[in-house]
């Protein structure tokens, strides 16, 4: 799987609002909870098969939790939710787990809850 990995080819989008979010969410004074919303190109990894498909990408986030909220066009939907050193992911509300960015290309970021179906999306610079 590594060098599977490390063999795929990602088309960075344009734009970067949510790094900007977060940015400006860091310095903002309010601990209440502040969402933003972009749309993205993301992958579905199934074997050899690589297919494209359009996805939204919601981030929420306070002083001291994160939510991320994927919807993709094929139904998929992941939820990731990080407090201090806390992760928990769901894919279709099933435990789901990050690849680790060792075996990743940079930029890339990518879930699966068994390896045999990965999602992935590109800049989305967490």
């Amino acid at each position: 799987m590594k060098n599977t990995i490390k063999q795929l080819t990602v088309k960075m989008p344009a734009g970067h609002l949510l790094s900007v979010f977060l940015l400006w969410l860091s310095f903002s004074p309010n601990s209440q909870a502040s969402c933003a919303e972009q749309a993205f190109q993301c992958w579905r990894y199934s074997g050899e098969q690589e297919q494209s498909l359009s996805c939204n990408m919601k981030v929420c986030a306070t002083a001291n939790s994160m939510d991320i909220y994927w919807s993709l066009a094929d139904g998929t939907a992941i939820h990731e939710y990080g407090e201090q050193q806390q992760t928990q992911i769901l894919l279709n509300q099933q435990p789901a787990f990050a690849l680790p960015q060792t075996i990743l290309q940079d930029e890339l970021h990518c879930i699966s809850s068994d390896l045999r179906v990965i999602y992935c999306v590109s800049d989305l610079s967490l």
